[in-house]
């Protein structure tokens, strides 16, 4: 608790701030004062719980004082010390509900105790009562709730036979379906994750949502984890600003969430409802949607018209190989700054074509499960084991966070790939860029070697040294590796795949194929 000490007589202040062990009764003193002026200055950067005055001060008194300081804090206790035995200053301190009145005559350092300890235990009790005052709310805001959860889930599963009772269980919750419309809106936590992690439930998480709201004059409907209705008034002659006083609300609460709780949270809104039935079916409508929460990015407000339910058909994995080869450049050629623009142009083709959620996770867990593997590397942008990457993907919820986790990881990708490189030989390292960079092309050792700067024969030596392998075994095994996420992931002919590996005769193609995988590249395709 924070004291305030305030007397013009600079001797009674010392007294005051000696005389009483502060520290050892877990109250902080955080000013002497000698006048009401310098004290409520103080008071305002930092509101005390308990003031100490006198009365008799220049400037501003200490009854004037007390006036002035009930604003910034209601709950305060104060105690006047003063000279004056005077029924007209006793009566104006009773009316600011002033705690203890002690004459300067009779102080000692006992009277002054005793007085701190009436208001520290009158202020222990307070606090005890507004507790229990909140447990008791927090109870009762529990049950209404669950009270206006059982009613929403009731009106979504059961059929609408009597539109008399339902309007009439409907007032129970203030929704007045007789002589108003209404406009529903529905909520989805987008980071339901990092908001469990701060929370531990998502009881917890939404009640929380909902009571912000509530601050905001915003009645709503929990229907599950992470979804929340609500159903704003509207008269009959709708106007287009109903809308946007509703989206401006909306974008105050996603505000007002992310600010204090972290919590990101989408809103789609419906057209205005009159009927019962309409009611029910545009609740329905609202809470089964699922996948199509996936393309609206965190934060968002739609319109539920323009949200579509249908998915393309197209395959996905025809786009593969092209985004793995992409990638893979970025990685050994350490471009960080353009992983966003890569990785922004096929996010755009995704949200374009409009895949179901589940294919587009797949692909992206294929193609950076590929990265990973080529490039050894063992843990995540996150410093997990890669095993992880499938439930990391997974509990992505929507295609703008896709993005960012694809940013990331790459980017960590580059980072791994590049403190491993500067453990081999630098001319190794060349070398596997090189190779990676034109594996497109007919490669040659003197080629490498000429790029290198190096004698051909002193870079297979070294090759063979760092590596335990030839320079040719090396790049045939890329090539072949290569051949094998062609064949998995396009239906390019053998000849041209053969083509794009800088092999002009496509029977010696097939020849080291089926020599490292030993099956054909037709037969592994069949297979595979």
């Amino acid at each position: 608790m924070k004291v305030l000490l305030v007397d013009d007589n600079y001797q009674m202040l010392e007294f005051m701030f000696h005389c009483i062990p502060w520290t050892d009764k877990g109250l902080d003193v955080i000013g002497l004062c000698e006048n009401g002026v310098e004290a409520l200055e103080i008071a305002k950067k930092n509101t005390p719980d308990i003031i100490i005055t006198d009365i008799d001060m220049p400037h501003m008194n200490g009854l004037q004082l007390l006036e002035q300081l009930e604003h910034l804090n209601p709950n305060m206790e104060s105690l006047i010390i003063s000279c004056h035995d005077d029924f007209h200053y006793a009566k104006k301190a009773l009316k600011l509900l002033v705690n203890d009145y002690i004459l300067k005559e009779t102080i000692e350092p006992e009277t002054l105790l005793e007085a701190i300890n009436r208001i520290m235990e009158k202020i222990r009790e307070k606090n005890k009562q507004q507790n229990d005052m909140n447990q008791w709310k927090s109870i009762v805001d529990q049950n209404q709730l669950s009270l206006k959860k059982q009613w929403l889930r009731t009106l979504e599963d059961s059929p609408i036979i009597q539109d008399k009772v339902w309007i009439a269980r409907s007032k129970k919750f203030n929704i007045d379906l007789e002589t108003k419309k209404y406009i529903p809106v529905i909520g989805y936590v987008q980071n339901s994750n990092s908001s469990l992690e701060q929370f531990k439930t998502a009881d917890l998480v939404m009640y929380s949502i909902d009571n912000i709201a509530q601050e905001m004059n915003m009645d709503g409907f929990i229907y599950d984890d992470f979804q929340i209705l609500w159903f704003f008034p509207t008269s009959n002659g709708i106007k287009e600003n109903t809308y946007d006083d509703i989206r401006t609300s909306m974008s105050k609460l996603q505000a007002t969430l992310e600010q204090y709780y972290g919590i990101k949270i989408a809103f789609i809104y419906s057209k205005p409802v009159k009927t019962i039935c309409e009611f029910q079916q545009t609740v329905r409508e609202m809470v089964h949607i699922e996948h199509e929460w996936f393309y609206i990015d965190d934060n968002s407000i739609f319109a539920l018209d323009n949200i579509t339910s249908s998915f393309s058909t197209d395959n996905i994995f025809i786009h593969s190989a092209t985004v793995v080869e992409e990638l893979k450049r970025l990685v050994y050629e350490g471009c960080e700054s353009t992983i966003e623009h890569t990785v922004n142009k096929w996010i755009d083709l995704l949200k374009e074509t409009k895949y179901h959620p589940d294919k587009i996770k797949c692909w992206v867990n294929n193609i950076l499960v590929t990265i990973s593997l080529s490039h050894h590397v063992v843990i995540n942008h996150k410093n997990q084991p890669i095993d992880l990457l499938h439930s990391d993907i997974h509990s992505i919820v929507n295609i703008q966070q896709l993005r960012e986790y694809m940013c990331q990881f790459i980017r960590a990708v580059i980072q791994y790939v590049e403190a491993e490189g500067k453990s081999e030989r630098p001319e190794i390292w060349e070398a596997k860029k090189y190779v990676e960079k034109h594996i497109n092309e007919r490669i040659t050792m003197e080629a490498v070697a000429q790029h290198l700067f190096l004698n051909p024969s002193h870079f297979s030596r070294i090759f063979r040294k760092e590596t335990d392998e030839t320079f040719i075994e090396y790049v045939t095994r890329l090539k072949m590796k290569k051949a094998v996420e062609f064949l998995t992931n396009t239906s390019d002919t053998i000849e041209d795949i053969s083509n794009k590996l800088g092999y002009e005769n496509t029977s010696y193609f097939i020849k080291l194929f089926k020599k490292t995988n030993q099956l054909s590249p037709l037969e592994y395709r069949k297979a595979n």
